[in-house]
């Protein structure tokens, strides 16, 4: 199982680094890969499952990844209670991984400059 698992990690990477020409998501998920803490998998993943059509803004992206809040609303009150579990599972998970990247990376390190 571990070759097995070794053997696709490598096309993987090997995806990522060597843009074929029928594959358009290959030369971004490189420049993904190129930013700090970011590697192969994660910068393939978001380019395929979030970044394959342009959103207009980002509330559509969190509702993709199903990251919105879902509303509880009982007589007078309405509020909003933990996050849905509507959305791509995989882009989920990925994210909340990204959002603890850029806890540990903070903008003004030289890492993420």
């Amino acid at each position: 199982m571990l070759k097995q698992i070794a053997v696709v990690e490598a096309e993987r990477d090997t995806a990522v680094t060597a843009a074929s020409l029928d594959d358009a998501d290959a030369p971004r998920a490189a420049l993904l890969a190129r930013l700090g803490g970011i590697g192969p998998e994660l910068a393939t993943v978001l380019v395929r499952e979030a970044l394959y059509r342009p959103f207009a803004i980002g509330k559509e992206v969190a509702a993709n990844a199903g990251l919105t809040s879902s509303p509880f609303a009982s007589g007078d009150r309405h509020q909003d209670q933990v996050i849905s579990t509507a959305g791509n599972l995989l882009l989920r998970k990925s994210m909340v991984e990204l959002a603890w990247l850029c806890l540990r990376y903070p903008s003004g390190s030289a890492l993420a400059c």
